[in-house]
């Protein structure tokens, strides 16, 4: 018990220093809002591919994980840490993802299977910023959805990037050949690309893990 107290009080210190990285850049070196919200974004997302080495029990997680919901929620009601809230637009995703951490470490404790953690967050770590940065330099076309803006080469940069980690980390448990790690990533391709104001932070883990599910099923179904 002591171990999984001391682990927890590690990876808070840990997301601690990296707001405090993130506030530093904002406030001193004046880097944008934008870069710093991203940087967090894929610190934190970083961080949280340790949790299963560290952590056996969700209730360790979720407690980890709504611990910093609640900072974030207040940070934005009291305006503070303004390197991830000073932003124009009205987002969400901040307050999604540590949902989208507890979502993925329980998928991956009732299936026993730790793709159904690592795949759906590191397709949200990687393919998100990823696709962000390819949008901006190589948009190719862009189109407006409400609030949000998304590009035609941001899209296939996320496609591509979902579809490479797919193949990576799927084993035998799922249907062979090249129909499942593209299904995967069509699907989150599909919940990014729709996922405006932040709500892509939930609906991409959650829509790999619901097509992942509905491929093992497929396959156990004609073993």
């Amino acid at each position: 018990m002591k171990y999984q107290i001391l682990n927890m009080g590690s990876f808070s210190i840990g997301f601690i220093l990296l707001f405090a990285l993130a506030e530093y850049l904002y406030r001193f070196k004046k880097v944008e809002v934008e870069k710093t919200r991203k940087l967090v974004h894929l610190g934190s997302g970083m961080m949280t591919m340790l949790f299963p080495l560290f952590f056996q029990s969700a209730l360790e997680v979720s407690f980890l994980s709504l611990s910093f919901l609640g900072i974030l929620i207040a940070s934005k009601k009291y305006k503070l840490l303004p390197s991830i809230n000073a932003v124009e637009r009205k987002t969400t995703g901040s307050f999604w993802f540590p949902i989208a951490v507890i979502l993925c470490f329980l998928a991956q404790v009732y299936f026993a299977d730790l793709a159904f953690y690592y795949l759906p967050l590191l397709t949200l770590t990687l393919a998100d910023p990823i696709a962000c940065l390819v949008g901006k330099s190589k948009p190719i076309h862009i189109f407006k959805l409400k609030a949000s803006q998304k590009s035609i080469g941001g899209s296939a940069a996320f496609f591509v990037t979902a579809l490479v980690l797919s193949m990576l980390l799927l084993d035998d448990g799922f249907l062979s050949g090249p129909i499942t790690p593209l299904s995967i990533a069509a699907v989150a391709t599909i919940a990014e690309f729709f996922g405006g104001k932040g709500y892509d932070n939930i609906t991409i883990p959650s829509s790999c893990i619901a097509t992942m599910y509905l491929l093992q099923t497929q396959i156990l179904t004609y073993a």
